[in-house]
């Protein structure tokens, strides 16, 4: 039977060509689609899961009341790690970090101690890191790599570039660092760190490097770390949530913070907090894109269905015959599946053709480094795939033309029926009401986005650049050589930029002002209300930081060499002020960590976090030091090129020559921020026109169908005297009513997913009417240019032909 059954798939194959070539090219594109978004999935679910203890391996964060709402955090105190193992017996082993974020995404200069110079993304850890985390040696023993202050691992990478071997253990490396600079003995190797792990790292130092330079880490009023602990077998992690939460009162009864403890498998996908609690994060896009997929893969299903009932006609008589020798049912419509799953199998072949060519441009819009490898689970996969979809989308035509009665078959009469009719418009309906909604989606997305770009942030951000510092001395490789950078270094240093030709301003400060800033709740002022703990955000700048930026100043003024003891005033934005509803603040004295400091000006709102959230209350202190290391310079428009290498000459003229100059654009920063926003919107595109083209093809079916069912009824209307014109708007209309029906059921659920998503954002755009109708006007547009070519075919047909066919 399964030969005969191939032997008449390969001959309708040969009498319907356009009908296989449309069946073909609708569903390889909605399972090309369906391959590129579980490709991607996939790798997003694997992100942090390659850990061997991830289901025992926790981070601790901290959730801090505010005015407004609970805000969580995962920079914790530094004693908390060893706290946590020593007073709970849940915890096996715990492990105090600090990573490349606490230090603005600086690139640190290791050397060999001679002439080979290398930027390195650097952290410290406590002991037990490389016995908590998977990141498997390649030399060297877990237990031990951090057990001295002087040792270091580093990548194979490193290694290679340091030492040319990757068998690096006992050899001795520079830090040249003003603060960590010293030199170190190499304990580990660790292999090159996959690409599904968020952290990403070139070397390892133990902790108490840190610590010995910075001793109120200690203190539990300072919160920077991040702590992550390994707890005991089957642990209850609820139960250990309940014991942790409010463990930092035992320390001081005044704190207001709490502890919440998270697997750290789980963060990259669940990042997102509302008044202490996981909400989400970008495991809504997974299950979006996942829902796109099975959307797009369950249109294509409708397609073929619509395709298959749509040519039912070129059947009847084989079906007939059929049964009247004797067919079953049953073998029938094993053999419609069979033809159906067959036709899955040649899409499937072209699918993954067609995702290994396009992975390439896909990853340049995903951002990722996705393969398309045939392992196990992949082939499963593609078989399981190919039996679904076969089944699914041979069911229905499967029963349809099985239930063919003998005498209609041998008539070559199509079965009539009002269910039948009615699933097939339907699935249309279903079809372009997901179209529509993609469109809509899409169309809200870009402008969000749009919105996001323009939007003023209340600083000029538009010709701007920063860096960090470089590195003072130290020529030689040698860590002891490094100066260290000194007030004065850093004044020599902006001025000369400031006399650079191109240069418009420029100054020193902390932080980057996109999404990362330092947060505190130690200020005072006169009718605080002490049950409140206020947060408000601190930048560390220089002189002629507002002036860089170019904010506006609300009142009074900005620092200045003018005045003798600018380190002991303070200034706020708006917001800040309003939260501490002080009246004519200018000349006010506030208290800020327990030092008195007058306040000398207001500057008009501006945002340095996501918009997302409101503007945040912040303030900004003069910093004149290597604790506000980043230099930030505003170029005149038109002379990027030119006055970027000028900088360059002064920066490598200044530290040492080997310090690669690498700087960042402002405005670029702001972009990235929303990047993911961004790739969903990109991706959003290509699927939404997907889904459309998808649509159509099955729409077009449909108008097969029915040109073929009312074959007669279109010759008699010509032969009594309707013109092809009066024919083809007849049969056009049929098909605009199923599109209006869609976009009626479209809108208001794509107004309700809109308005959802937006919600996210304290600043968004207003939901115009226009985005729906539009949406709307190109869904009718494209399925009216699709079944009028096929209505003007069928109004333009003799009618002699419809009369006579029997």
């Amino acid at each position: 039977m399964l030969k005969h059954n191939l032997k008449l798939f390969l001959r309708n194959i040969g009498k319907h060509k356009s009908t296989f070539l449309i069946n073909v090219m609708g569903m390889s594109t909605g399972l090309a689609c369906a391959l590129f978004i579980t490709v991607w999935v996939m790798d997003e679910l694997s992100v942090d899961r390659f850990h061997e203890k991830r289901d025992r391996l926790v981070q601790i964060l901290q959730n801090l009341p505010t005015p407004n709402g609970i805000e969580t955090d995962e920079a914790t105190q530094g004693p908390l790690a060893k706290a946590l193992l020593d007073e709970f017996p849940e915890v096996v082993q715990s492990a105090t970090v600090l990573d490349n974020s606490w230090f603005e995404g600086e690139k640190f200069l290791l050397s060999d101690g001679g002439n080979r110079f290398f930027n390195s993304v650097n952290l410290f850890a406590g002991k037990d890191y490389f016995n908590m985390f998977t990141f498997p040696l390649l030399y060297g023993n877990p237990a031990e790599v951090l057990a001295h202050t002087n040792s270091v691992v580093i990548s194979e990478e490193m290694a290679e570039k340091l030492f040319q071997t990757t068998n690096a253990v006992g050899k001795t490396l520079e830090w040249l660092h003003d603060e960590y600079g010293s030199s170190y003995t190499v304990s580990g190797v660790f292999k090159k760190l996959p690409k599904n792990s968020s952290a990403q790292f070139d070397a390892v130092f133990n902790m108490e490097v840190f610590i010995a330079q910075n001793e109120d880490f200690r203190d539990w009023r300072d919160s920077d770390a991040k702590t992550y602990v390994l707890l005991e077998p089957n642990t209850d992690l609820t139960a250990f949530n309940a014991k942790i939460r409010n463990y930092l009162k035992t320390r001081n009864e005044n704190f207001p913070e709490t502890y919440l403890a998270q697997r750290y498998s789980e963060r990259y996908l669940h990042g997102n907090y509302q008044n202490g609690v996981v909400v989400g994060g970008r495991i809504q896009y997974v299950h979006l894109f996942s829902l796109i997929a099975l959307l797009i893969l369950i249109i294509a299903c409708v397609n073929f269905i619509n395709m298959a009932t749509a040519k039912a006609s070129t059947r009847i008589k084989e079906i007939g015959v059929k049964k009247s020798v004797g067919a079953k049912r049953k073998s029938l419509m094993l053999q419609f599946v069979m033809e159906s799953t067959m036709t899955v199998a040649i899409s499937i072949l072209i699918a993954l053709v067609v995702v290994k060519l396009g992975l390439p441009r896909f990853n340049g819009i995903s951002g990722k480094e996705l393969t398309l490898s045939f392992d196990p689970d992949l082939i499963l996969g593609i078989v399981l795939i190919t039996l679904v979809t076969g089944i699914a989308a041979g069911a229905y035509p499967a029963l349809y033309l099985s239930g063919l009665s003998v005498l209609n078959g041998l008539k070559g009469q199509l079965l009539k029926s009002f269910s039948g009719n009615f699933a097939r418009k339907g699935l249309v309906i279903f079809q372009f009401v997901t179209s529509v909604i993609l469109i809509i989606s899409v169309i809200i997305v870009y402008k969000q986005m749009d919105f996001i770009q323009d939007k003023n942030l209340g600083f000029n951000r538009n010709n701007v650049i920063w860096f960090p510092s470089g590195v003072m001395g130290a020529d030689t490789g040698k860590a002891e050589d490094v100066k260290e950078m000194g007030t004065a270094d850093i004044e020599n240093f902006v001025q000369l930029l400031r006399n650079t030709p191109g240069v418009v301003n420029a100054s020193n400060f902390r932080h980057t002002m996109m999404a990362d800033f330092g947060t505190t709740t130690g200020l005072d002022w006169p009718g605080k209300d002490m049950e409140q703990d206020a947060l408000f955000a601190q930048i560390a700048g220089g002189y002629d930081f507002i002036e860089t930026l170019q904010m506006e100043l609300k009142e009074g003024r900005t620092y200045s060499k003018k005045f003798k003891t600018e380190k002991e005033k303070i200034i706020f934005n708006e917001a800040a002020i309003a939260q501490m509803s002080i009246e004519d603040p200018i000349g006010k004295v506030i208290n800020l960590w327990g030092e008195d400091r007058e306040i000398i000006g207001v500057v008009k709102n501006f945002h340095i976090d996501k918009l997302y959230k409101k503007i945040l209350p912040v303030f900004m202190t003069l910093s004149d030091t290597g604790f506000a290391s980043n230099i930030m310079v505003r170029m005149e428009p038109g002379t990027t090129t030119a006055t970027l290498e000028r900088i360059k000459q002064v920066y490598q003229d200044y530290f040492i020559s080997e310090m690669p100059f690498e700087f960042n654009f402002l405005d670029e920063n702001y972009q990235s921020l929303y990047e993911a926003e961004k790739r969903v919107a990109t991706l959003s595109k290509y699927f939404a026109g997907l889904a459309i083209l998808i649509s159509c093809l099955g729409l077009f079916g449909l108008a097969i169908f029915t040109s073929e069912r009312r074959k007669k009824e279109i010759s008699i209307r010509k032969v009594l005297g309707q013109s092809a014109a009066q024919v083809t708007v007849m049969l056009s209309s049929e098909f605009a009513k199923l599109v209006l029906t869609s976009i009626l059921i479209a809108l208001p659920v794509a107004y309700l997913l809109a308005n959802t998503w937006l919600s996210g954002f304290a600043y968004r755009i207003p939901l115009q009417f226009w985005y729906f109708l539009g949406a709307g006007i190109v869904a009718l547009a494209i399925a009216m240019l699709t079944v009028g070519s096929q209505a003007i075919r069928a109004a333009n047909n003799n009618p002699v032909d419809g009369l006579r066919d029997e």
